[in-house]
């Protein structure tokens, strides 16, 4: 089994740039001249790593071609070796999560004019080697520990009816026994929760979306653990946390705090607009459920002794509301989510569908629960607020084309 299927088992990109011109560009000032587009160059790489990038440019001439490169990381020119050349050579950068390094080159003719497109740029993509640190927006890491005091019980005295809270729950859970593979597999979601009362009388929380009232503290172990199991508790005045703690590793944590004294019914807002349908409007009652899904592989696939620690990571969102005083859900899945990338549909789209948008509304029917076949995403995410602007193509049941552009976010605070 795949990392990418065992990430899909758990809920049931991108930048680049070209100078215009073929793959192989002809610089009229000289005859038969042809260079690498910089944008067909690999774009992935790990901090750290030595980065080598040739433009291999060929032909009667080649020699009078001049280079002006520049690189650049967070604002602020990165030192490179090789400016004047075709090919440049430079350390890649620490990051923290995944960041990107923009190089480009400008060409030039010594005694002449360089005809044509001559100048090229890239996005260069630069992971975290901490696998946990490069997965995602903190949610994950929020699960790890908190700093809230240790208490014996929760005291429900401090937990009001009708009152709104965040939810941040975090999962880890070993592959090796379910998935048949040394690594780990965290899940975190972070959603907007309400307390109420059960046909019991008993205090609990609904996710929205929801209408099923769960026990702050879980009637069943959540974990699996053959050493020594604690369920802890913490609390102070307006958050606490639940967790299952197996030889001392935190397996399972709910995480809540409180938003407000009442119940908050909207969170976001969304602003389509869908040929052949009436737009949306901004509207009232929307709230939302982030995931998160990280598998990491400590497999050692290239036997130098040591865990490779490769990781592969997928996000998942879904906005409810309304539309045309219809309840309404808006999902995307992406692979490999990161802040400020853009995700082209048409170009990731895979047999398991993860990099998708879909819209299920009975105000909807001939579109609801269809895949998009082309577009893209832009999302904007921090550990409190998820942003995406969206540009997709779908086709409906009955094969009529329907765009839909416009933007959703949800705000967790």
């Amino acid at each position: 089994m795949t990392i990418a299927t065992v990430i899909l088992a758990g809920l049931t990109g991108c930048g680049g740039g070209s100078g215009g011109g073929s793959d192989t560009e002809k610089s009229g000032g000289l005859g038969n001249i042809t260079v690498t587009k910089l944008s067909d160059l690999p774009k992935k790489y790990n901090e750290h790593q030595t980065i080598t990038l040739s433009l291999n440019t060929q032909g009667k001439g080649a020699n009078d071609v001049t280079y002006n490169w520049e690189v650049e990381f967070s604002g602020k020119a990165l030192t490179f070796s090789g400016q004047n050349t075709q090919t440049i050579s430079f350390e890649a950068p620490e990051v923290s999560d995944t960041q990107v390094v923009q190089v480009s080159v400008t060409l030039g003719l010594r005694n002449g004019e360089l005809l044509g497109s001559n100048r090229y740029f890239t996005s260069l993509i630069i992971s975290d080697l901490d696998p946990l640190k490069a997965s995602s927006r903190a949610i994950i890491e929020n699960g790890l520990s908190t700093n809230l005091p240790e208490v014996d019980n929760l005291d429900t005295g401090l937990i009001s009816e009708g009152t709104t809270w965040r939810l941040n729950k975090y999962y880890n859970q070993p592959t090796l026994a379910n998935f048949g593979f040394l690594g780990e597999r965290y899940i975190a979601t972070q959603q907007i929760t309400y307390f109420n009362k059960n046909n019991s009388g008993e205090l609990g929380f609904k996710n929205c979306g929801s209408a099923i009232v769960e026990p702050f503290a879980p009637t069943l172990t959540q974990i699996n653990c053959g050493g020594t199991f604690e369920r802890k508790f913490y609390q102070s005045a307006n958050a606490f946390r639940v967790e299952e703690v197996c030889d001392g590793d935190v397996g399972f944590a709910n995480n809540f705090t409180k938003l407000r004294d009442h119940q908050t019914d909207s969170f976001g807002q969304v602003s389509l607009t869908l040929s052949n349908y009436n737009d949306f409007s901004t509207t009232s009652d929307l709230c939302g459920i982030v995931s998160e899904i990280l598998v990491i592989s400590n497999e050692d696939l290239n036997n130098d002794g040591n865990p490779d620690n490769s990781f592969t990571s997928a996000s998942y969102a879904h906005l409810y509301g309304k539309y045309e005083g219809s309840p309404i859900k808006i999902g995307i899945k992406i692979d490999d989510v990161k802040s400020y990338w853009s995700y082209f549909l048409s170009e990731f789209l895979d047999r398991d569908n993860r990099n998708d948008i879909k819209i299920d509304s009975l105000a909807l029917n001939k579109l609801s629960d269809i895949s998009a076949d082309d577009g893209s995403l832009s999302v904007d995410r921090t550990s409190t607020r998820i942003e995406v602007d969206v540009d997709a193509k779908f086709e409906d049941v009955d094969g009529t084309p329907v765009d839909v552009e416009g933007t959703f976010s949800l705000v967790f605070e």
